[in-house]
């Protein structure tokens, strides 16, 4: 995903133009895609992620991963 945000420097300046200007629209958009996706159940639980259908939203929470931390 970032690498294609990288590449498509234009289309990502228009996504960002896009979202402050109508940020409803964008988000309704997301959640069309989302529901789509869910729907031909490509959108699913993973180790990565945690997809919860919450009527009306779909929410995808990305898993949680403990960073060890250690003293120099």
């Amino acid at each position: 995903m970032l690498s294609n945000v990288d590449r498509n420097l234009h289309w990502t300046t228009k996504l960002e133009n896009a979202y402050y200007n109508q940020s409803q629209d964008v988000m309704r958009a997301i959640q069309t895609m989302r529901d789509r996706a869910y729907a031909a159940g490509t959108l699913k639980t993973t180790p990565q992620q945690t997809v919860l259908y919450q009527t009306p939203c779909i929410v995808i929470q990305p898993a949680v991963v403990d960073v060890p931390v250690y003293n120099p």
